[in-house]
């Protein structure tokens, strides 16, 4: 689909739709190639079930915008309520044949699943033997929405910096809290450097806090290698009150309180020595 201003013979997107079927490289060689022949306004947006392809998201076209479906229905569901009397049966027709294809909005958290989040860090740090499956989904969705947000904000921005790959992952914090991380990381950007790295960050406490993790691991031959902790990174935190908030709030909404602030922080990051 192209997506052009009325009256202009230039599109100012060309959509590619994806949902079961599949997307190969050789199909965006063919978008390189098309794009090359328009103005440089001109973006790629692929929509898919679950947003970027780790493994495809480095040969796209530079500014290729990523989005899942769920965003998409989310969209859809919240303008269903302040639109039309047409658009809203088009828009209720979408949503309920997207609910018919396994499509479903991401959820906002509530203070019950909020609460689970530290549920899980008792028991990734061995002080519980039990994990009860409304904190495994507690914890599932949580890592939905920090993935979400780290593609619609910041996916742009890495995408045309080059060499940076999406990733998630969980790990221990002074082996008190699990912490949920959803960011992009660049091998090898500097001599003696293991990896760059940015990532939106999620504490499961008692009060969960979200952060925004930058930096780099060192590697043994670094001169400030430190066996016990080979990183130097820094940290930018919002207040427990603003998180909660955030995870309660649908993602449209919680994205755009978001998106200023991180972009922000993102651009800076890739200009500092960090980035490489």
């Amino acid at each position: 689909m192209e997506i052009r201003r009325e009256g202009s013979p230039t599109p100012l997107f060309l959509v590619e739709s994806k949902l079961d079927s599949g997307l190969g490289i050789g199909q965006l060689k063919k978008y390189k190639s098309a794009l090359a022949k328009l103005p440089k306004s001109t973006r790629l947006v692929i929509l898919t079930r679950h947003g970027i392809d780790e493994n495809l998201w480095p040969h796209t076209p530079q500014n290729t915008v990523w989005l899942s479906w769920s965003m998409v229905a989310e969209t859809a569901s919240m303008s269903a309520r302040r639109a039309s009397r047409l658009d809203q049966f088009l828009l209720r027709d979408f949503l309920a044949m997207a609910k018919l294809k396994g499509i479903h909005s991401i959820p906002r958290m509530t203070t019950d699943s909020l609460k689970r989040l530290q549920m899980f860090s008792l028991f990734s740090c061995d002080k519980s033997s039990r994990l009860h499956h409304k904190t495994v989904s507690a914890v599932d969705l949580a890592m939905q929405r920090l993935i979400e947000h780290r593609d619609s904000v910041w996916e742009s921005l890495f995408a045309r910096a080059g060499a940076w790959r999406p990733y998630q992952n969980i790990y221990k914090l002074d082996n008190k809290y699990a912490v949920l991380h959803a960011g992009f990381w660049r091998p090898r950007p500097r001599r003696n450097v293991r990896e760059s790295y940015i990532a939106l960050e999620l504490v499961c406490s008692a009060k969960p806090r979200l952060h925004v993790n930058w930096g780099w691991k060192l590697t043994p031959r670094h001169p400030r290698y430190d066996r016990d902790y080979p990183y130097e990174d820094r940290e930018a935190y919002y207040p427990a009150p603003f998180t909660r908030k955030i995870f309660k709030k649908p993602m449209p909404q919680a994205t755009k309180e978001l998106e200023g602030g991180l972009r922000r922080i993102g651009a800076s990051f890739l200009k500092s020595r960090y980035a490489g």
